[in-house]
């Protein structure tokens, strides 16, 4: 119970720093974009973000673990959506940082666990090992996790794979933000998520 209370209690600290953070971080801008009328628009803004890099962010640079909280959406899942909390460190850093194009690589190591939000219930519990690419204050990241489906129709557990890819944007010093999407196999599950992380 003490567990379930304390991983509750991480994700309820997380999200208020996020949402005391940010209006903070609004305030200091003088030029506010307009809200995009339409999906493509919405999209173009979105990569328009990610390519405009902060050449001088040592967020990925000087950071090698992360926390973060996740909001999932999985289809055909255990629920429609998912919390999840979770933890990576850069193990072995293969490319070190190119001061001319802003590039970098890691070999890293995550686990998760993730929750329906109802009582605590667990619904997963996955590990594995990554790999990502730091373009300035962007890292893109490619994993491969095994785990425990504690939660499926039939209340049995189901080992399975998942194909987990990541965007993230540094937004300080010690945070960042990011979009990923996940495939789950053998029963090819596909899910979004939203991620905020603690960089350390």
């Amino acid at each position: 119970m003490k567990t379930r209370h304390g991983l509750h209690g991480f994700t309820l600290i997380v999200l208020l720093t996020a949402a005391l953070a940010l209006p903070a971080l609004a305030q200091t801008s003088t030029n506010t974009p307009a809200a995009p009328p339409d999906m493509q628009s919405i999209g173009s803004q979105a990569f328009t973000w990610l390519s405009s890099f902060d050449t001088n962010s040592t967020t990925f640079r000087n950071n090698r673990g992360s926390f973060w909280t996740s909001v999932i959406s999985e289809q055909n899942g255990v629920a429609p959506l998912l919390n999840e909390i979770g933890m990576g460190y850069d193990v072995f850093q293969p490319g070190r940082f190119n001061a001319t194009n802003g590039t970098s690589t890691s070999v890293f190591v995550e686990g998760r666990e993730r929750n329906t939000g109802v009582a605590g219930t667990i619904s997963s519990l996955q590990g594995g090992i990554g790999f990502g690419l730091m373009v300035w204050d962007v890292r893109f990241e490619l994993a491969v996790d095994f785990g425990d489906n504690l939660k499926r129709a039939a209340k049995q557990d189901v080992l399975y794979g998942e194909v987990d890819f990541t965007v993230l944007k540094a937004i300080g010093a010690h945070a960042s933000t990011g979009l990923g999407m996940f495939v789950d196999f053998p029963t090819e599950v596909p899910g979004l998520f939203a991620q905020i992380r603690a960089d350390f």
